[in-house]
C-alpha cells in the first residue's frame, strides 16, 4: 500500500492486485503506456506483478544484470530484469542490459550472448518439468488447470519436452512462508 499515491491498480482489472514493489512497472507495461521497463526481484517482486499483468517478466541469472544504482534489500538475492508485453521484447531489453560494470563485483564479467537468437531456435532444446502434485489439486480453479494444460500443449507444440516432476517438499516449504 502506497499512502501517499494509493495502490497501483490492475489494468486488466481494478479490483484485482498488481503483486509486488515493481507493480507500477508491470501495469505501465501491460496498459500500454510504455513499451518494457525494469523491475527488481529478491523473492517475486518482477515474475509476480508481470504474471498477473499479463505480461512477461524476468528474473535473469545473478549478476547478469549490474545492480549499479539499486538500493539492495538483500545484496545476495536481488536481481535487476526486464518486463515487457512478450518475451521477445525482454530478450531484446536483456541484451541491453547484460554485462559487467565495475562499480558491481557481482555483475557478470564473461561474454554475453544474444538472447533474441533462442526465438529463431524453437523450444526443441527445452524440457519443462510440471509438477504433478501441486498445480493439479483441489482446489485449484478449473480455469487455471485448463490455462496451464493449455500453455504445456502450445509449448509441446513448438517442440519442449515435457517431464512430469514430482515436489513432495512444497508443502513444508509452504508452511515456512
Amino acid at each position: 500500500m502506497n499512502p501517499y499515491t494509493g495502490d497501483v491498480k490492475n489494468p486488466w482489472d481494478k479490483t484485482r492486485i498488481t503483486a509486488g514493489s515493481s507493480s507500477g512497472s508491470a501495469a505501465a507495461v501491460a496498459c500500454g503506456m510504455i513499451p518494457g521497463s525494469l523491475g527488481s526481484d529478491t523473492g517475486g517482486s518482477i515474475r509476480m506483478p508481470a504474471s498477473v499483468c499479463g505480461i512477461a517478466g524476468l528474473k535473469p541469472t545473478y549478476g547478469r544484470i549490474p545492480r549499479t544504482g539499486v538500493l539492495d534489500l538483500s545484496w545476495s538475492m536481488d536481481h535487476v530484469g526486464p518486463m515487457a508485453r512478450t518475451t521477445e521484447d525482454c530478450a531484446l531489453l536483456l541484451n541491453a542490459l547484460a554485462g559487467s560494470d565495475n562499480a558491481d563485483l557481482t555483475s557478470y564479467a564473461g561474454l554475453t550472448e544474444d538472447f533474441t537468437s533462442q526465438f529463431k531456435k524453437g523450444l526443441g532444446l527445452i524440457r519443462i518439468g510440471v509438477p504433478t502434485n501441486y498445480f493439479f489439486e483441489d482446489p485449484v480453479d478449473p480455469e487455471i488447470s485448463e490455462a496451464v494444460l493449455s500453455s504445456i500443449n502450445t509449448m509441446v507444440l513448438n517442440g519442449a519436452e515435457v517431464v512430469e516432476v514430482s515436489m513432495p517438499w512444497v508443502d513444508k516449504d509452504e508452511r515456512l512462508i
